[in-house]
């Protein structure tokens, strides 16, 4: 498990209406990798699975208020064991 601090810091056009605000939140991130299980039968297949998600919050800074909520599970890349 892990914080980090996300920056969101903005290069658009102000003319075609892109963001023009910087953006800074915490994001918490996790995974669990399978690689504990016991190396019987079937179970041994699962051993290089994984999962692993992820939650953040980046409000604006300034400027027009916008929040950003995202949320991510899902399969990890398989590992080698």
């Amino acid at each position: 498990m892990s914080i980090e601090l996300e920056a969101s810091i903005p290069t658009g056009n102000p003319h075609t209406e892109e963001e023009q605000h910087t953006s800074l939140g915490p994001s918490l991130n996790w995974e669990k990798a399978l690689g504990d299980l016991p190396d019987l039968a079937m179970l041994k297949y699962l051993r290089p699975l994984g999962f692993q998600g992820n939650v953040g919050y980046l409000p604006t800074l300034g400027g027009h208020p916008t929040h950003e909520l995202s949320a991510i599970y899902g399969p990890s890349h398989f590992a080698s064991t």
